[in-house]
């Protein structure tokens, strides 16, 4: 599942085999320049795969004279194949219930998390780099790609106290930036650079992770932050797991704070923190039933 925001959206196909492993998962081919509009136009159909090995430039839709769906003829005689798709578009809806569709395939999952990750606070340097984040949410497990350590810039005009209260008041006790002015007598700019840019948390990951969700009254995530030095551990999970239908109550359907990890004493490295572990993230719910009143878009389903 995905939103919709104009025709011309690019949706990018990649095929790999069945294979598991490291090194097995061989690509296939990929669809070239399909939009939008071509799965409205056609919205099951074999479409052609061609080798990344010879990947041309995407063309805009006002540079492209015919559907690469013309192009499905001769894919009997390129020998990458073709793969089937069969896409759904829906409107969101201001109320809970309607036509609910019906999974299809292995498609069974009836809501999303989209989610955000940023960055983390309370690694030293040389736990940072390479450190992951593994969520795990009905039985399946997704990992982050490695972080990297950046070093905090507080700028010429902010001490690492104003800038550690800013933090605090916005990620802990959630005010808003108006608000946070008025208690520091900070400037709206200087508090809002350090809403943005967070230079306390010094490991980063900025990563888009999508979450599919097939019982959302059930689906609980668990978060767990390992590192790599020497070798990998897990140093630190989410106390308490989050019942994601528990987003359904925030704003715009979306969690947007600093999670507090708990560290296993027990583990090596864990002598080596200085302060607590804090997890900046923001997850976003998303599924049929949400409020149009939010969002004006449209879903595809596939």
């Amino acid at each position: 599942d995905f939103f919709v925001y104009t025709p011309s959206q690019f949706v990018k196909v990649d095929v790999y085999d069945s294979d598991i492993g490291p090194g097995t998962d061989d690509h296939l081919g990929f669809v070239e320049g399909l939009t939008v509009q071509w799965l409205l136009e056609k919205p099951r159909w074999w479409w052609p795969l061609k080798s990344r090995s010879k990947t041309p430039e995407y063309k805009s839709e006002a540079t492209t004279s015919a559907p690469v769906a013309d192009a499905a003829a001769k894919a009997k005689h390129n020998g990458n194949g073709e793969v089937l798709i069969e896409a759904h578009f829906f409107e969101l809806r201001d109320s809970e219930g309607g036509c609910i569709p019906q999974p299809m395939g292995k498609a069974d999952a009836v809501a999303y998390a989209f989610i955000d990750l940023r960055s983390l606070r309370g690694l030293q340097p040389q736990q940072a780099d390479g450190a992951t984040i593994t969520f795990r949410l009905e039985g399946q497990s997704y990992k982050s790609h490695p972080a990297t350590y950046k070093a905090t810039s507080y700028g010429s005009a902010l001490t690492p106290g104003a800038q550690r209260l800013v933090e605090h008041l916005h990620n802990t006790k959630g005010r808003s930036i108006d608000e946070i002015m008025k208690i520091s007598g900070l400037t709206k700019e200087q508090v809002t650079s350090v809403v943005h840019a967070r230079p306390s948390f010094t490991t980063k990951w900025h990563q888009p992770i999508s979450l599919p969700i097939r019982n959302l009254e059930k689906a609980q995530l668990e978060i767990c932050l390992g590192i790599r030095r020497p070798n990998y551990k897990a140093l630190a999970n989410l106390k308490t797991p989050l019942k994601l239908e528990d987003i359904r109550n925030c704003d715009k359907w979306q969690l947007d704070k600093a999670l507090p990890l708990e560290v296993d004493p027990k583990m090596e490295g864990s002598s080596l923190l200085q302060e607590n572990l804090e997890l900046s993230l923001r997850i976003t719910l998303r599924s049929l039933c949400i409020s149009a009143d939010t969002f004006d878009n449209y879903s595809a389903s596939f």
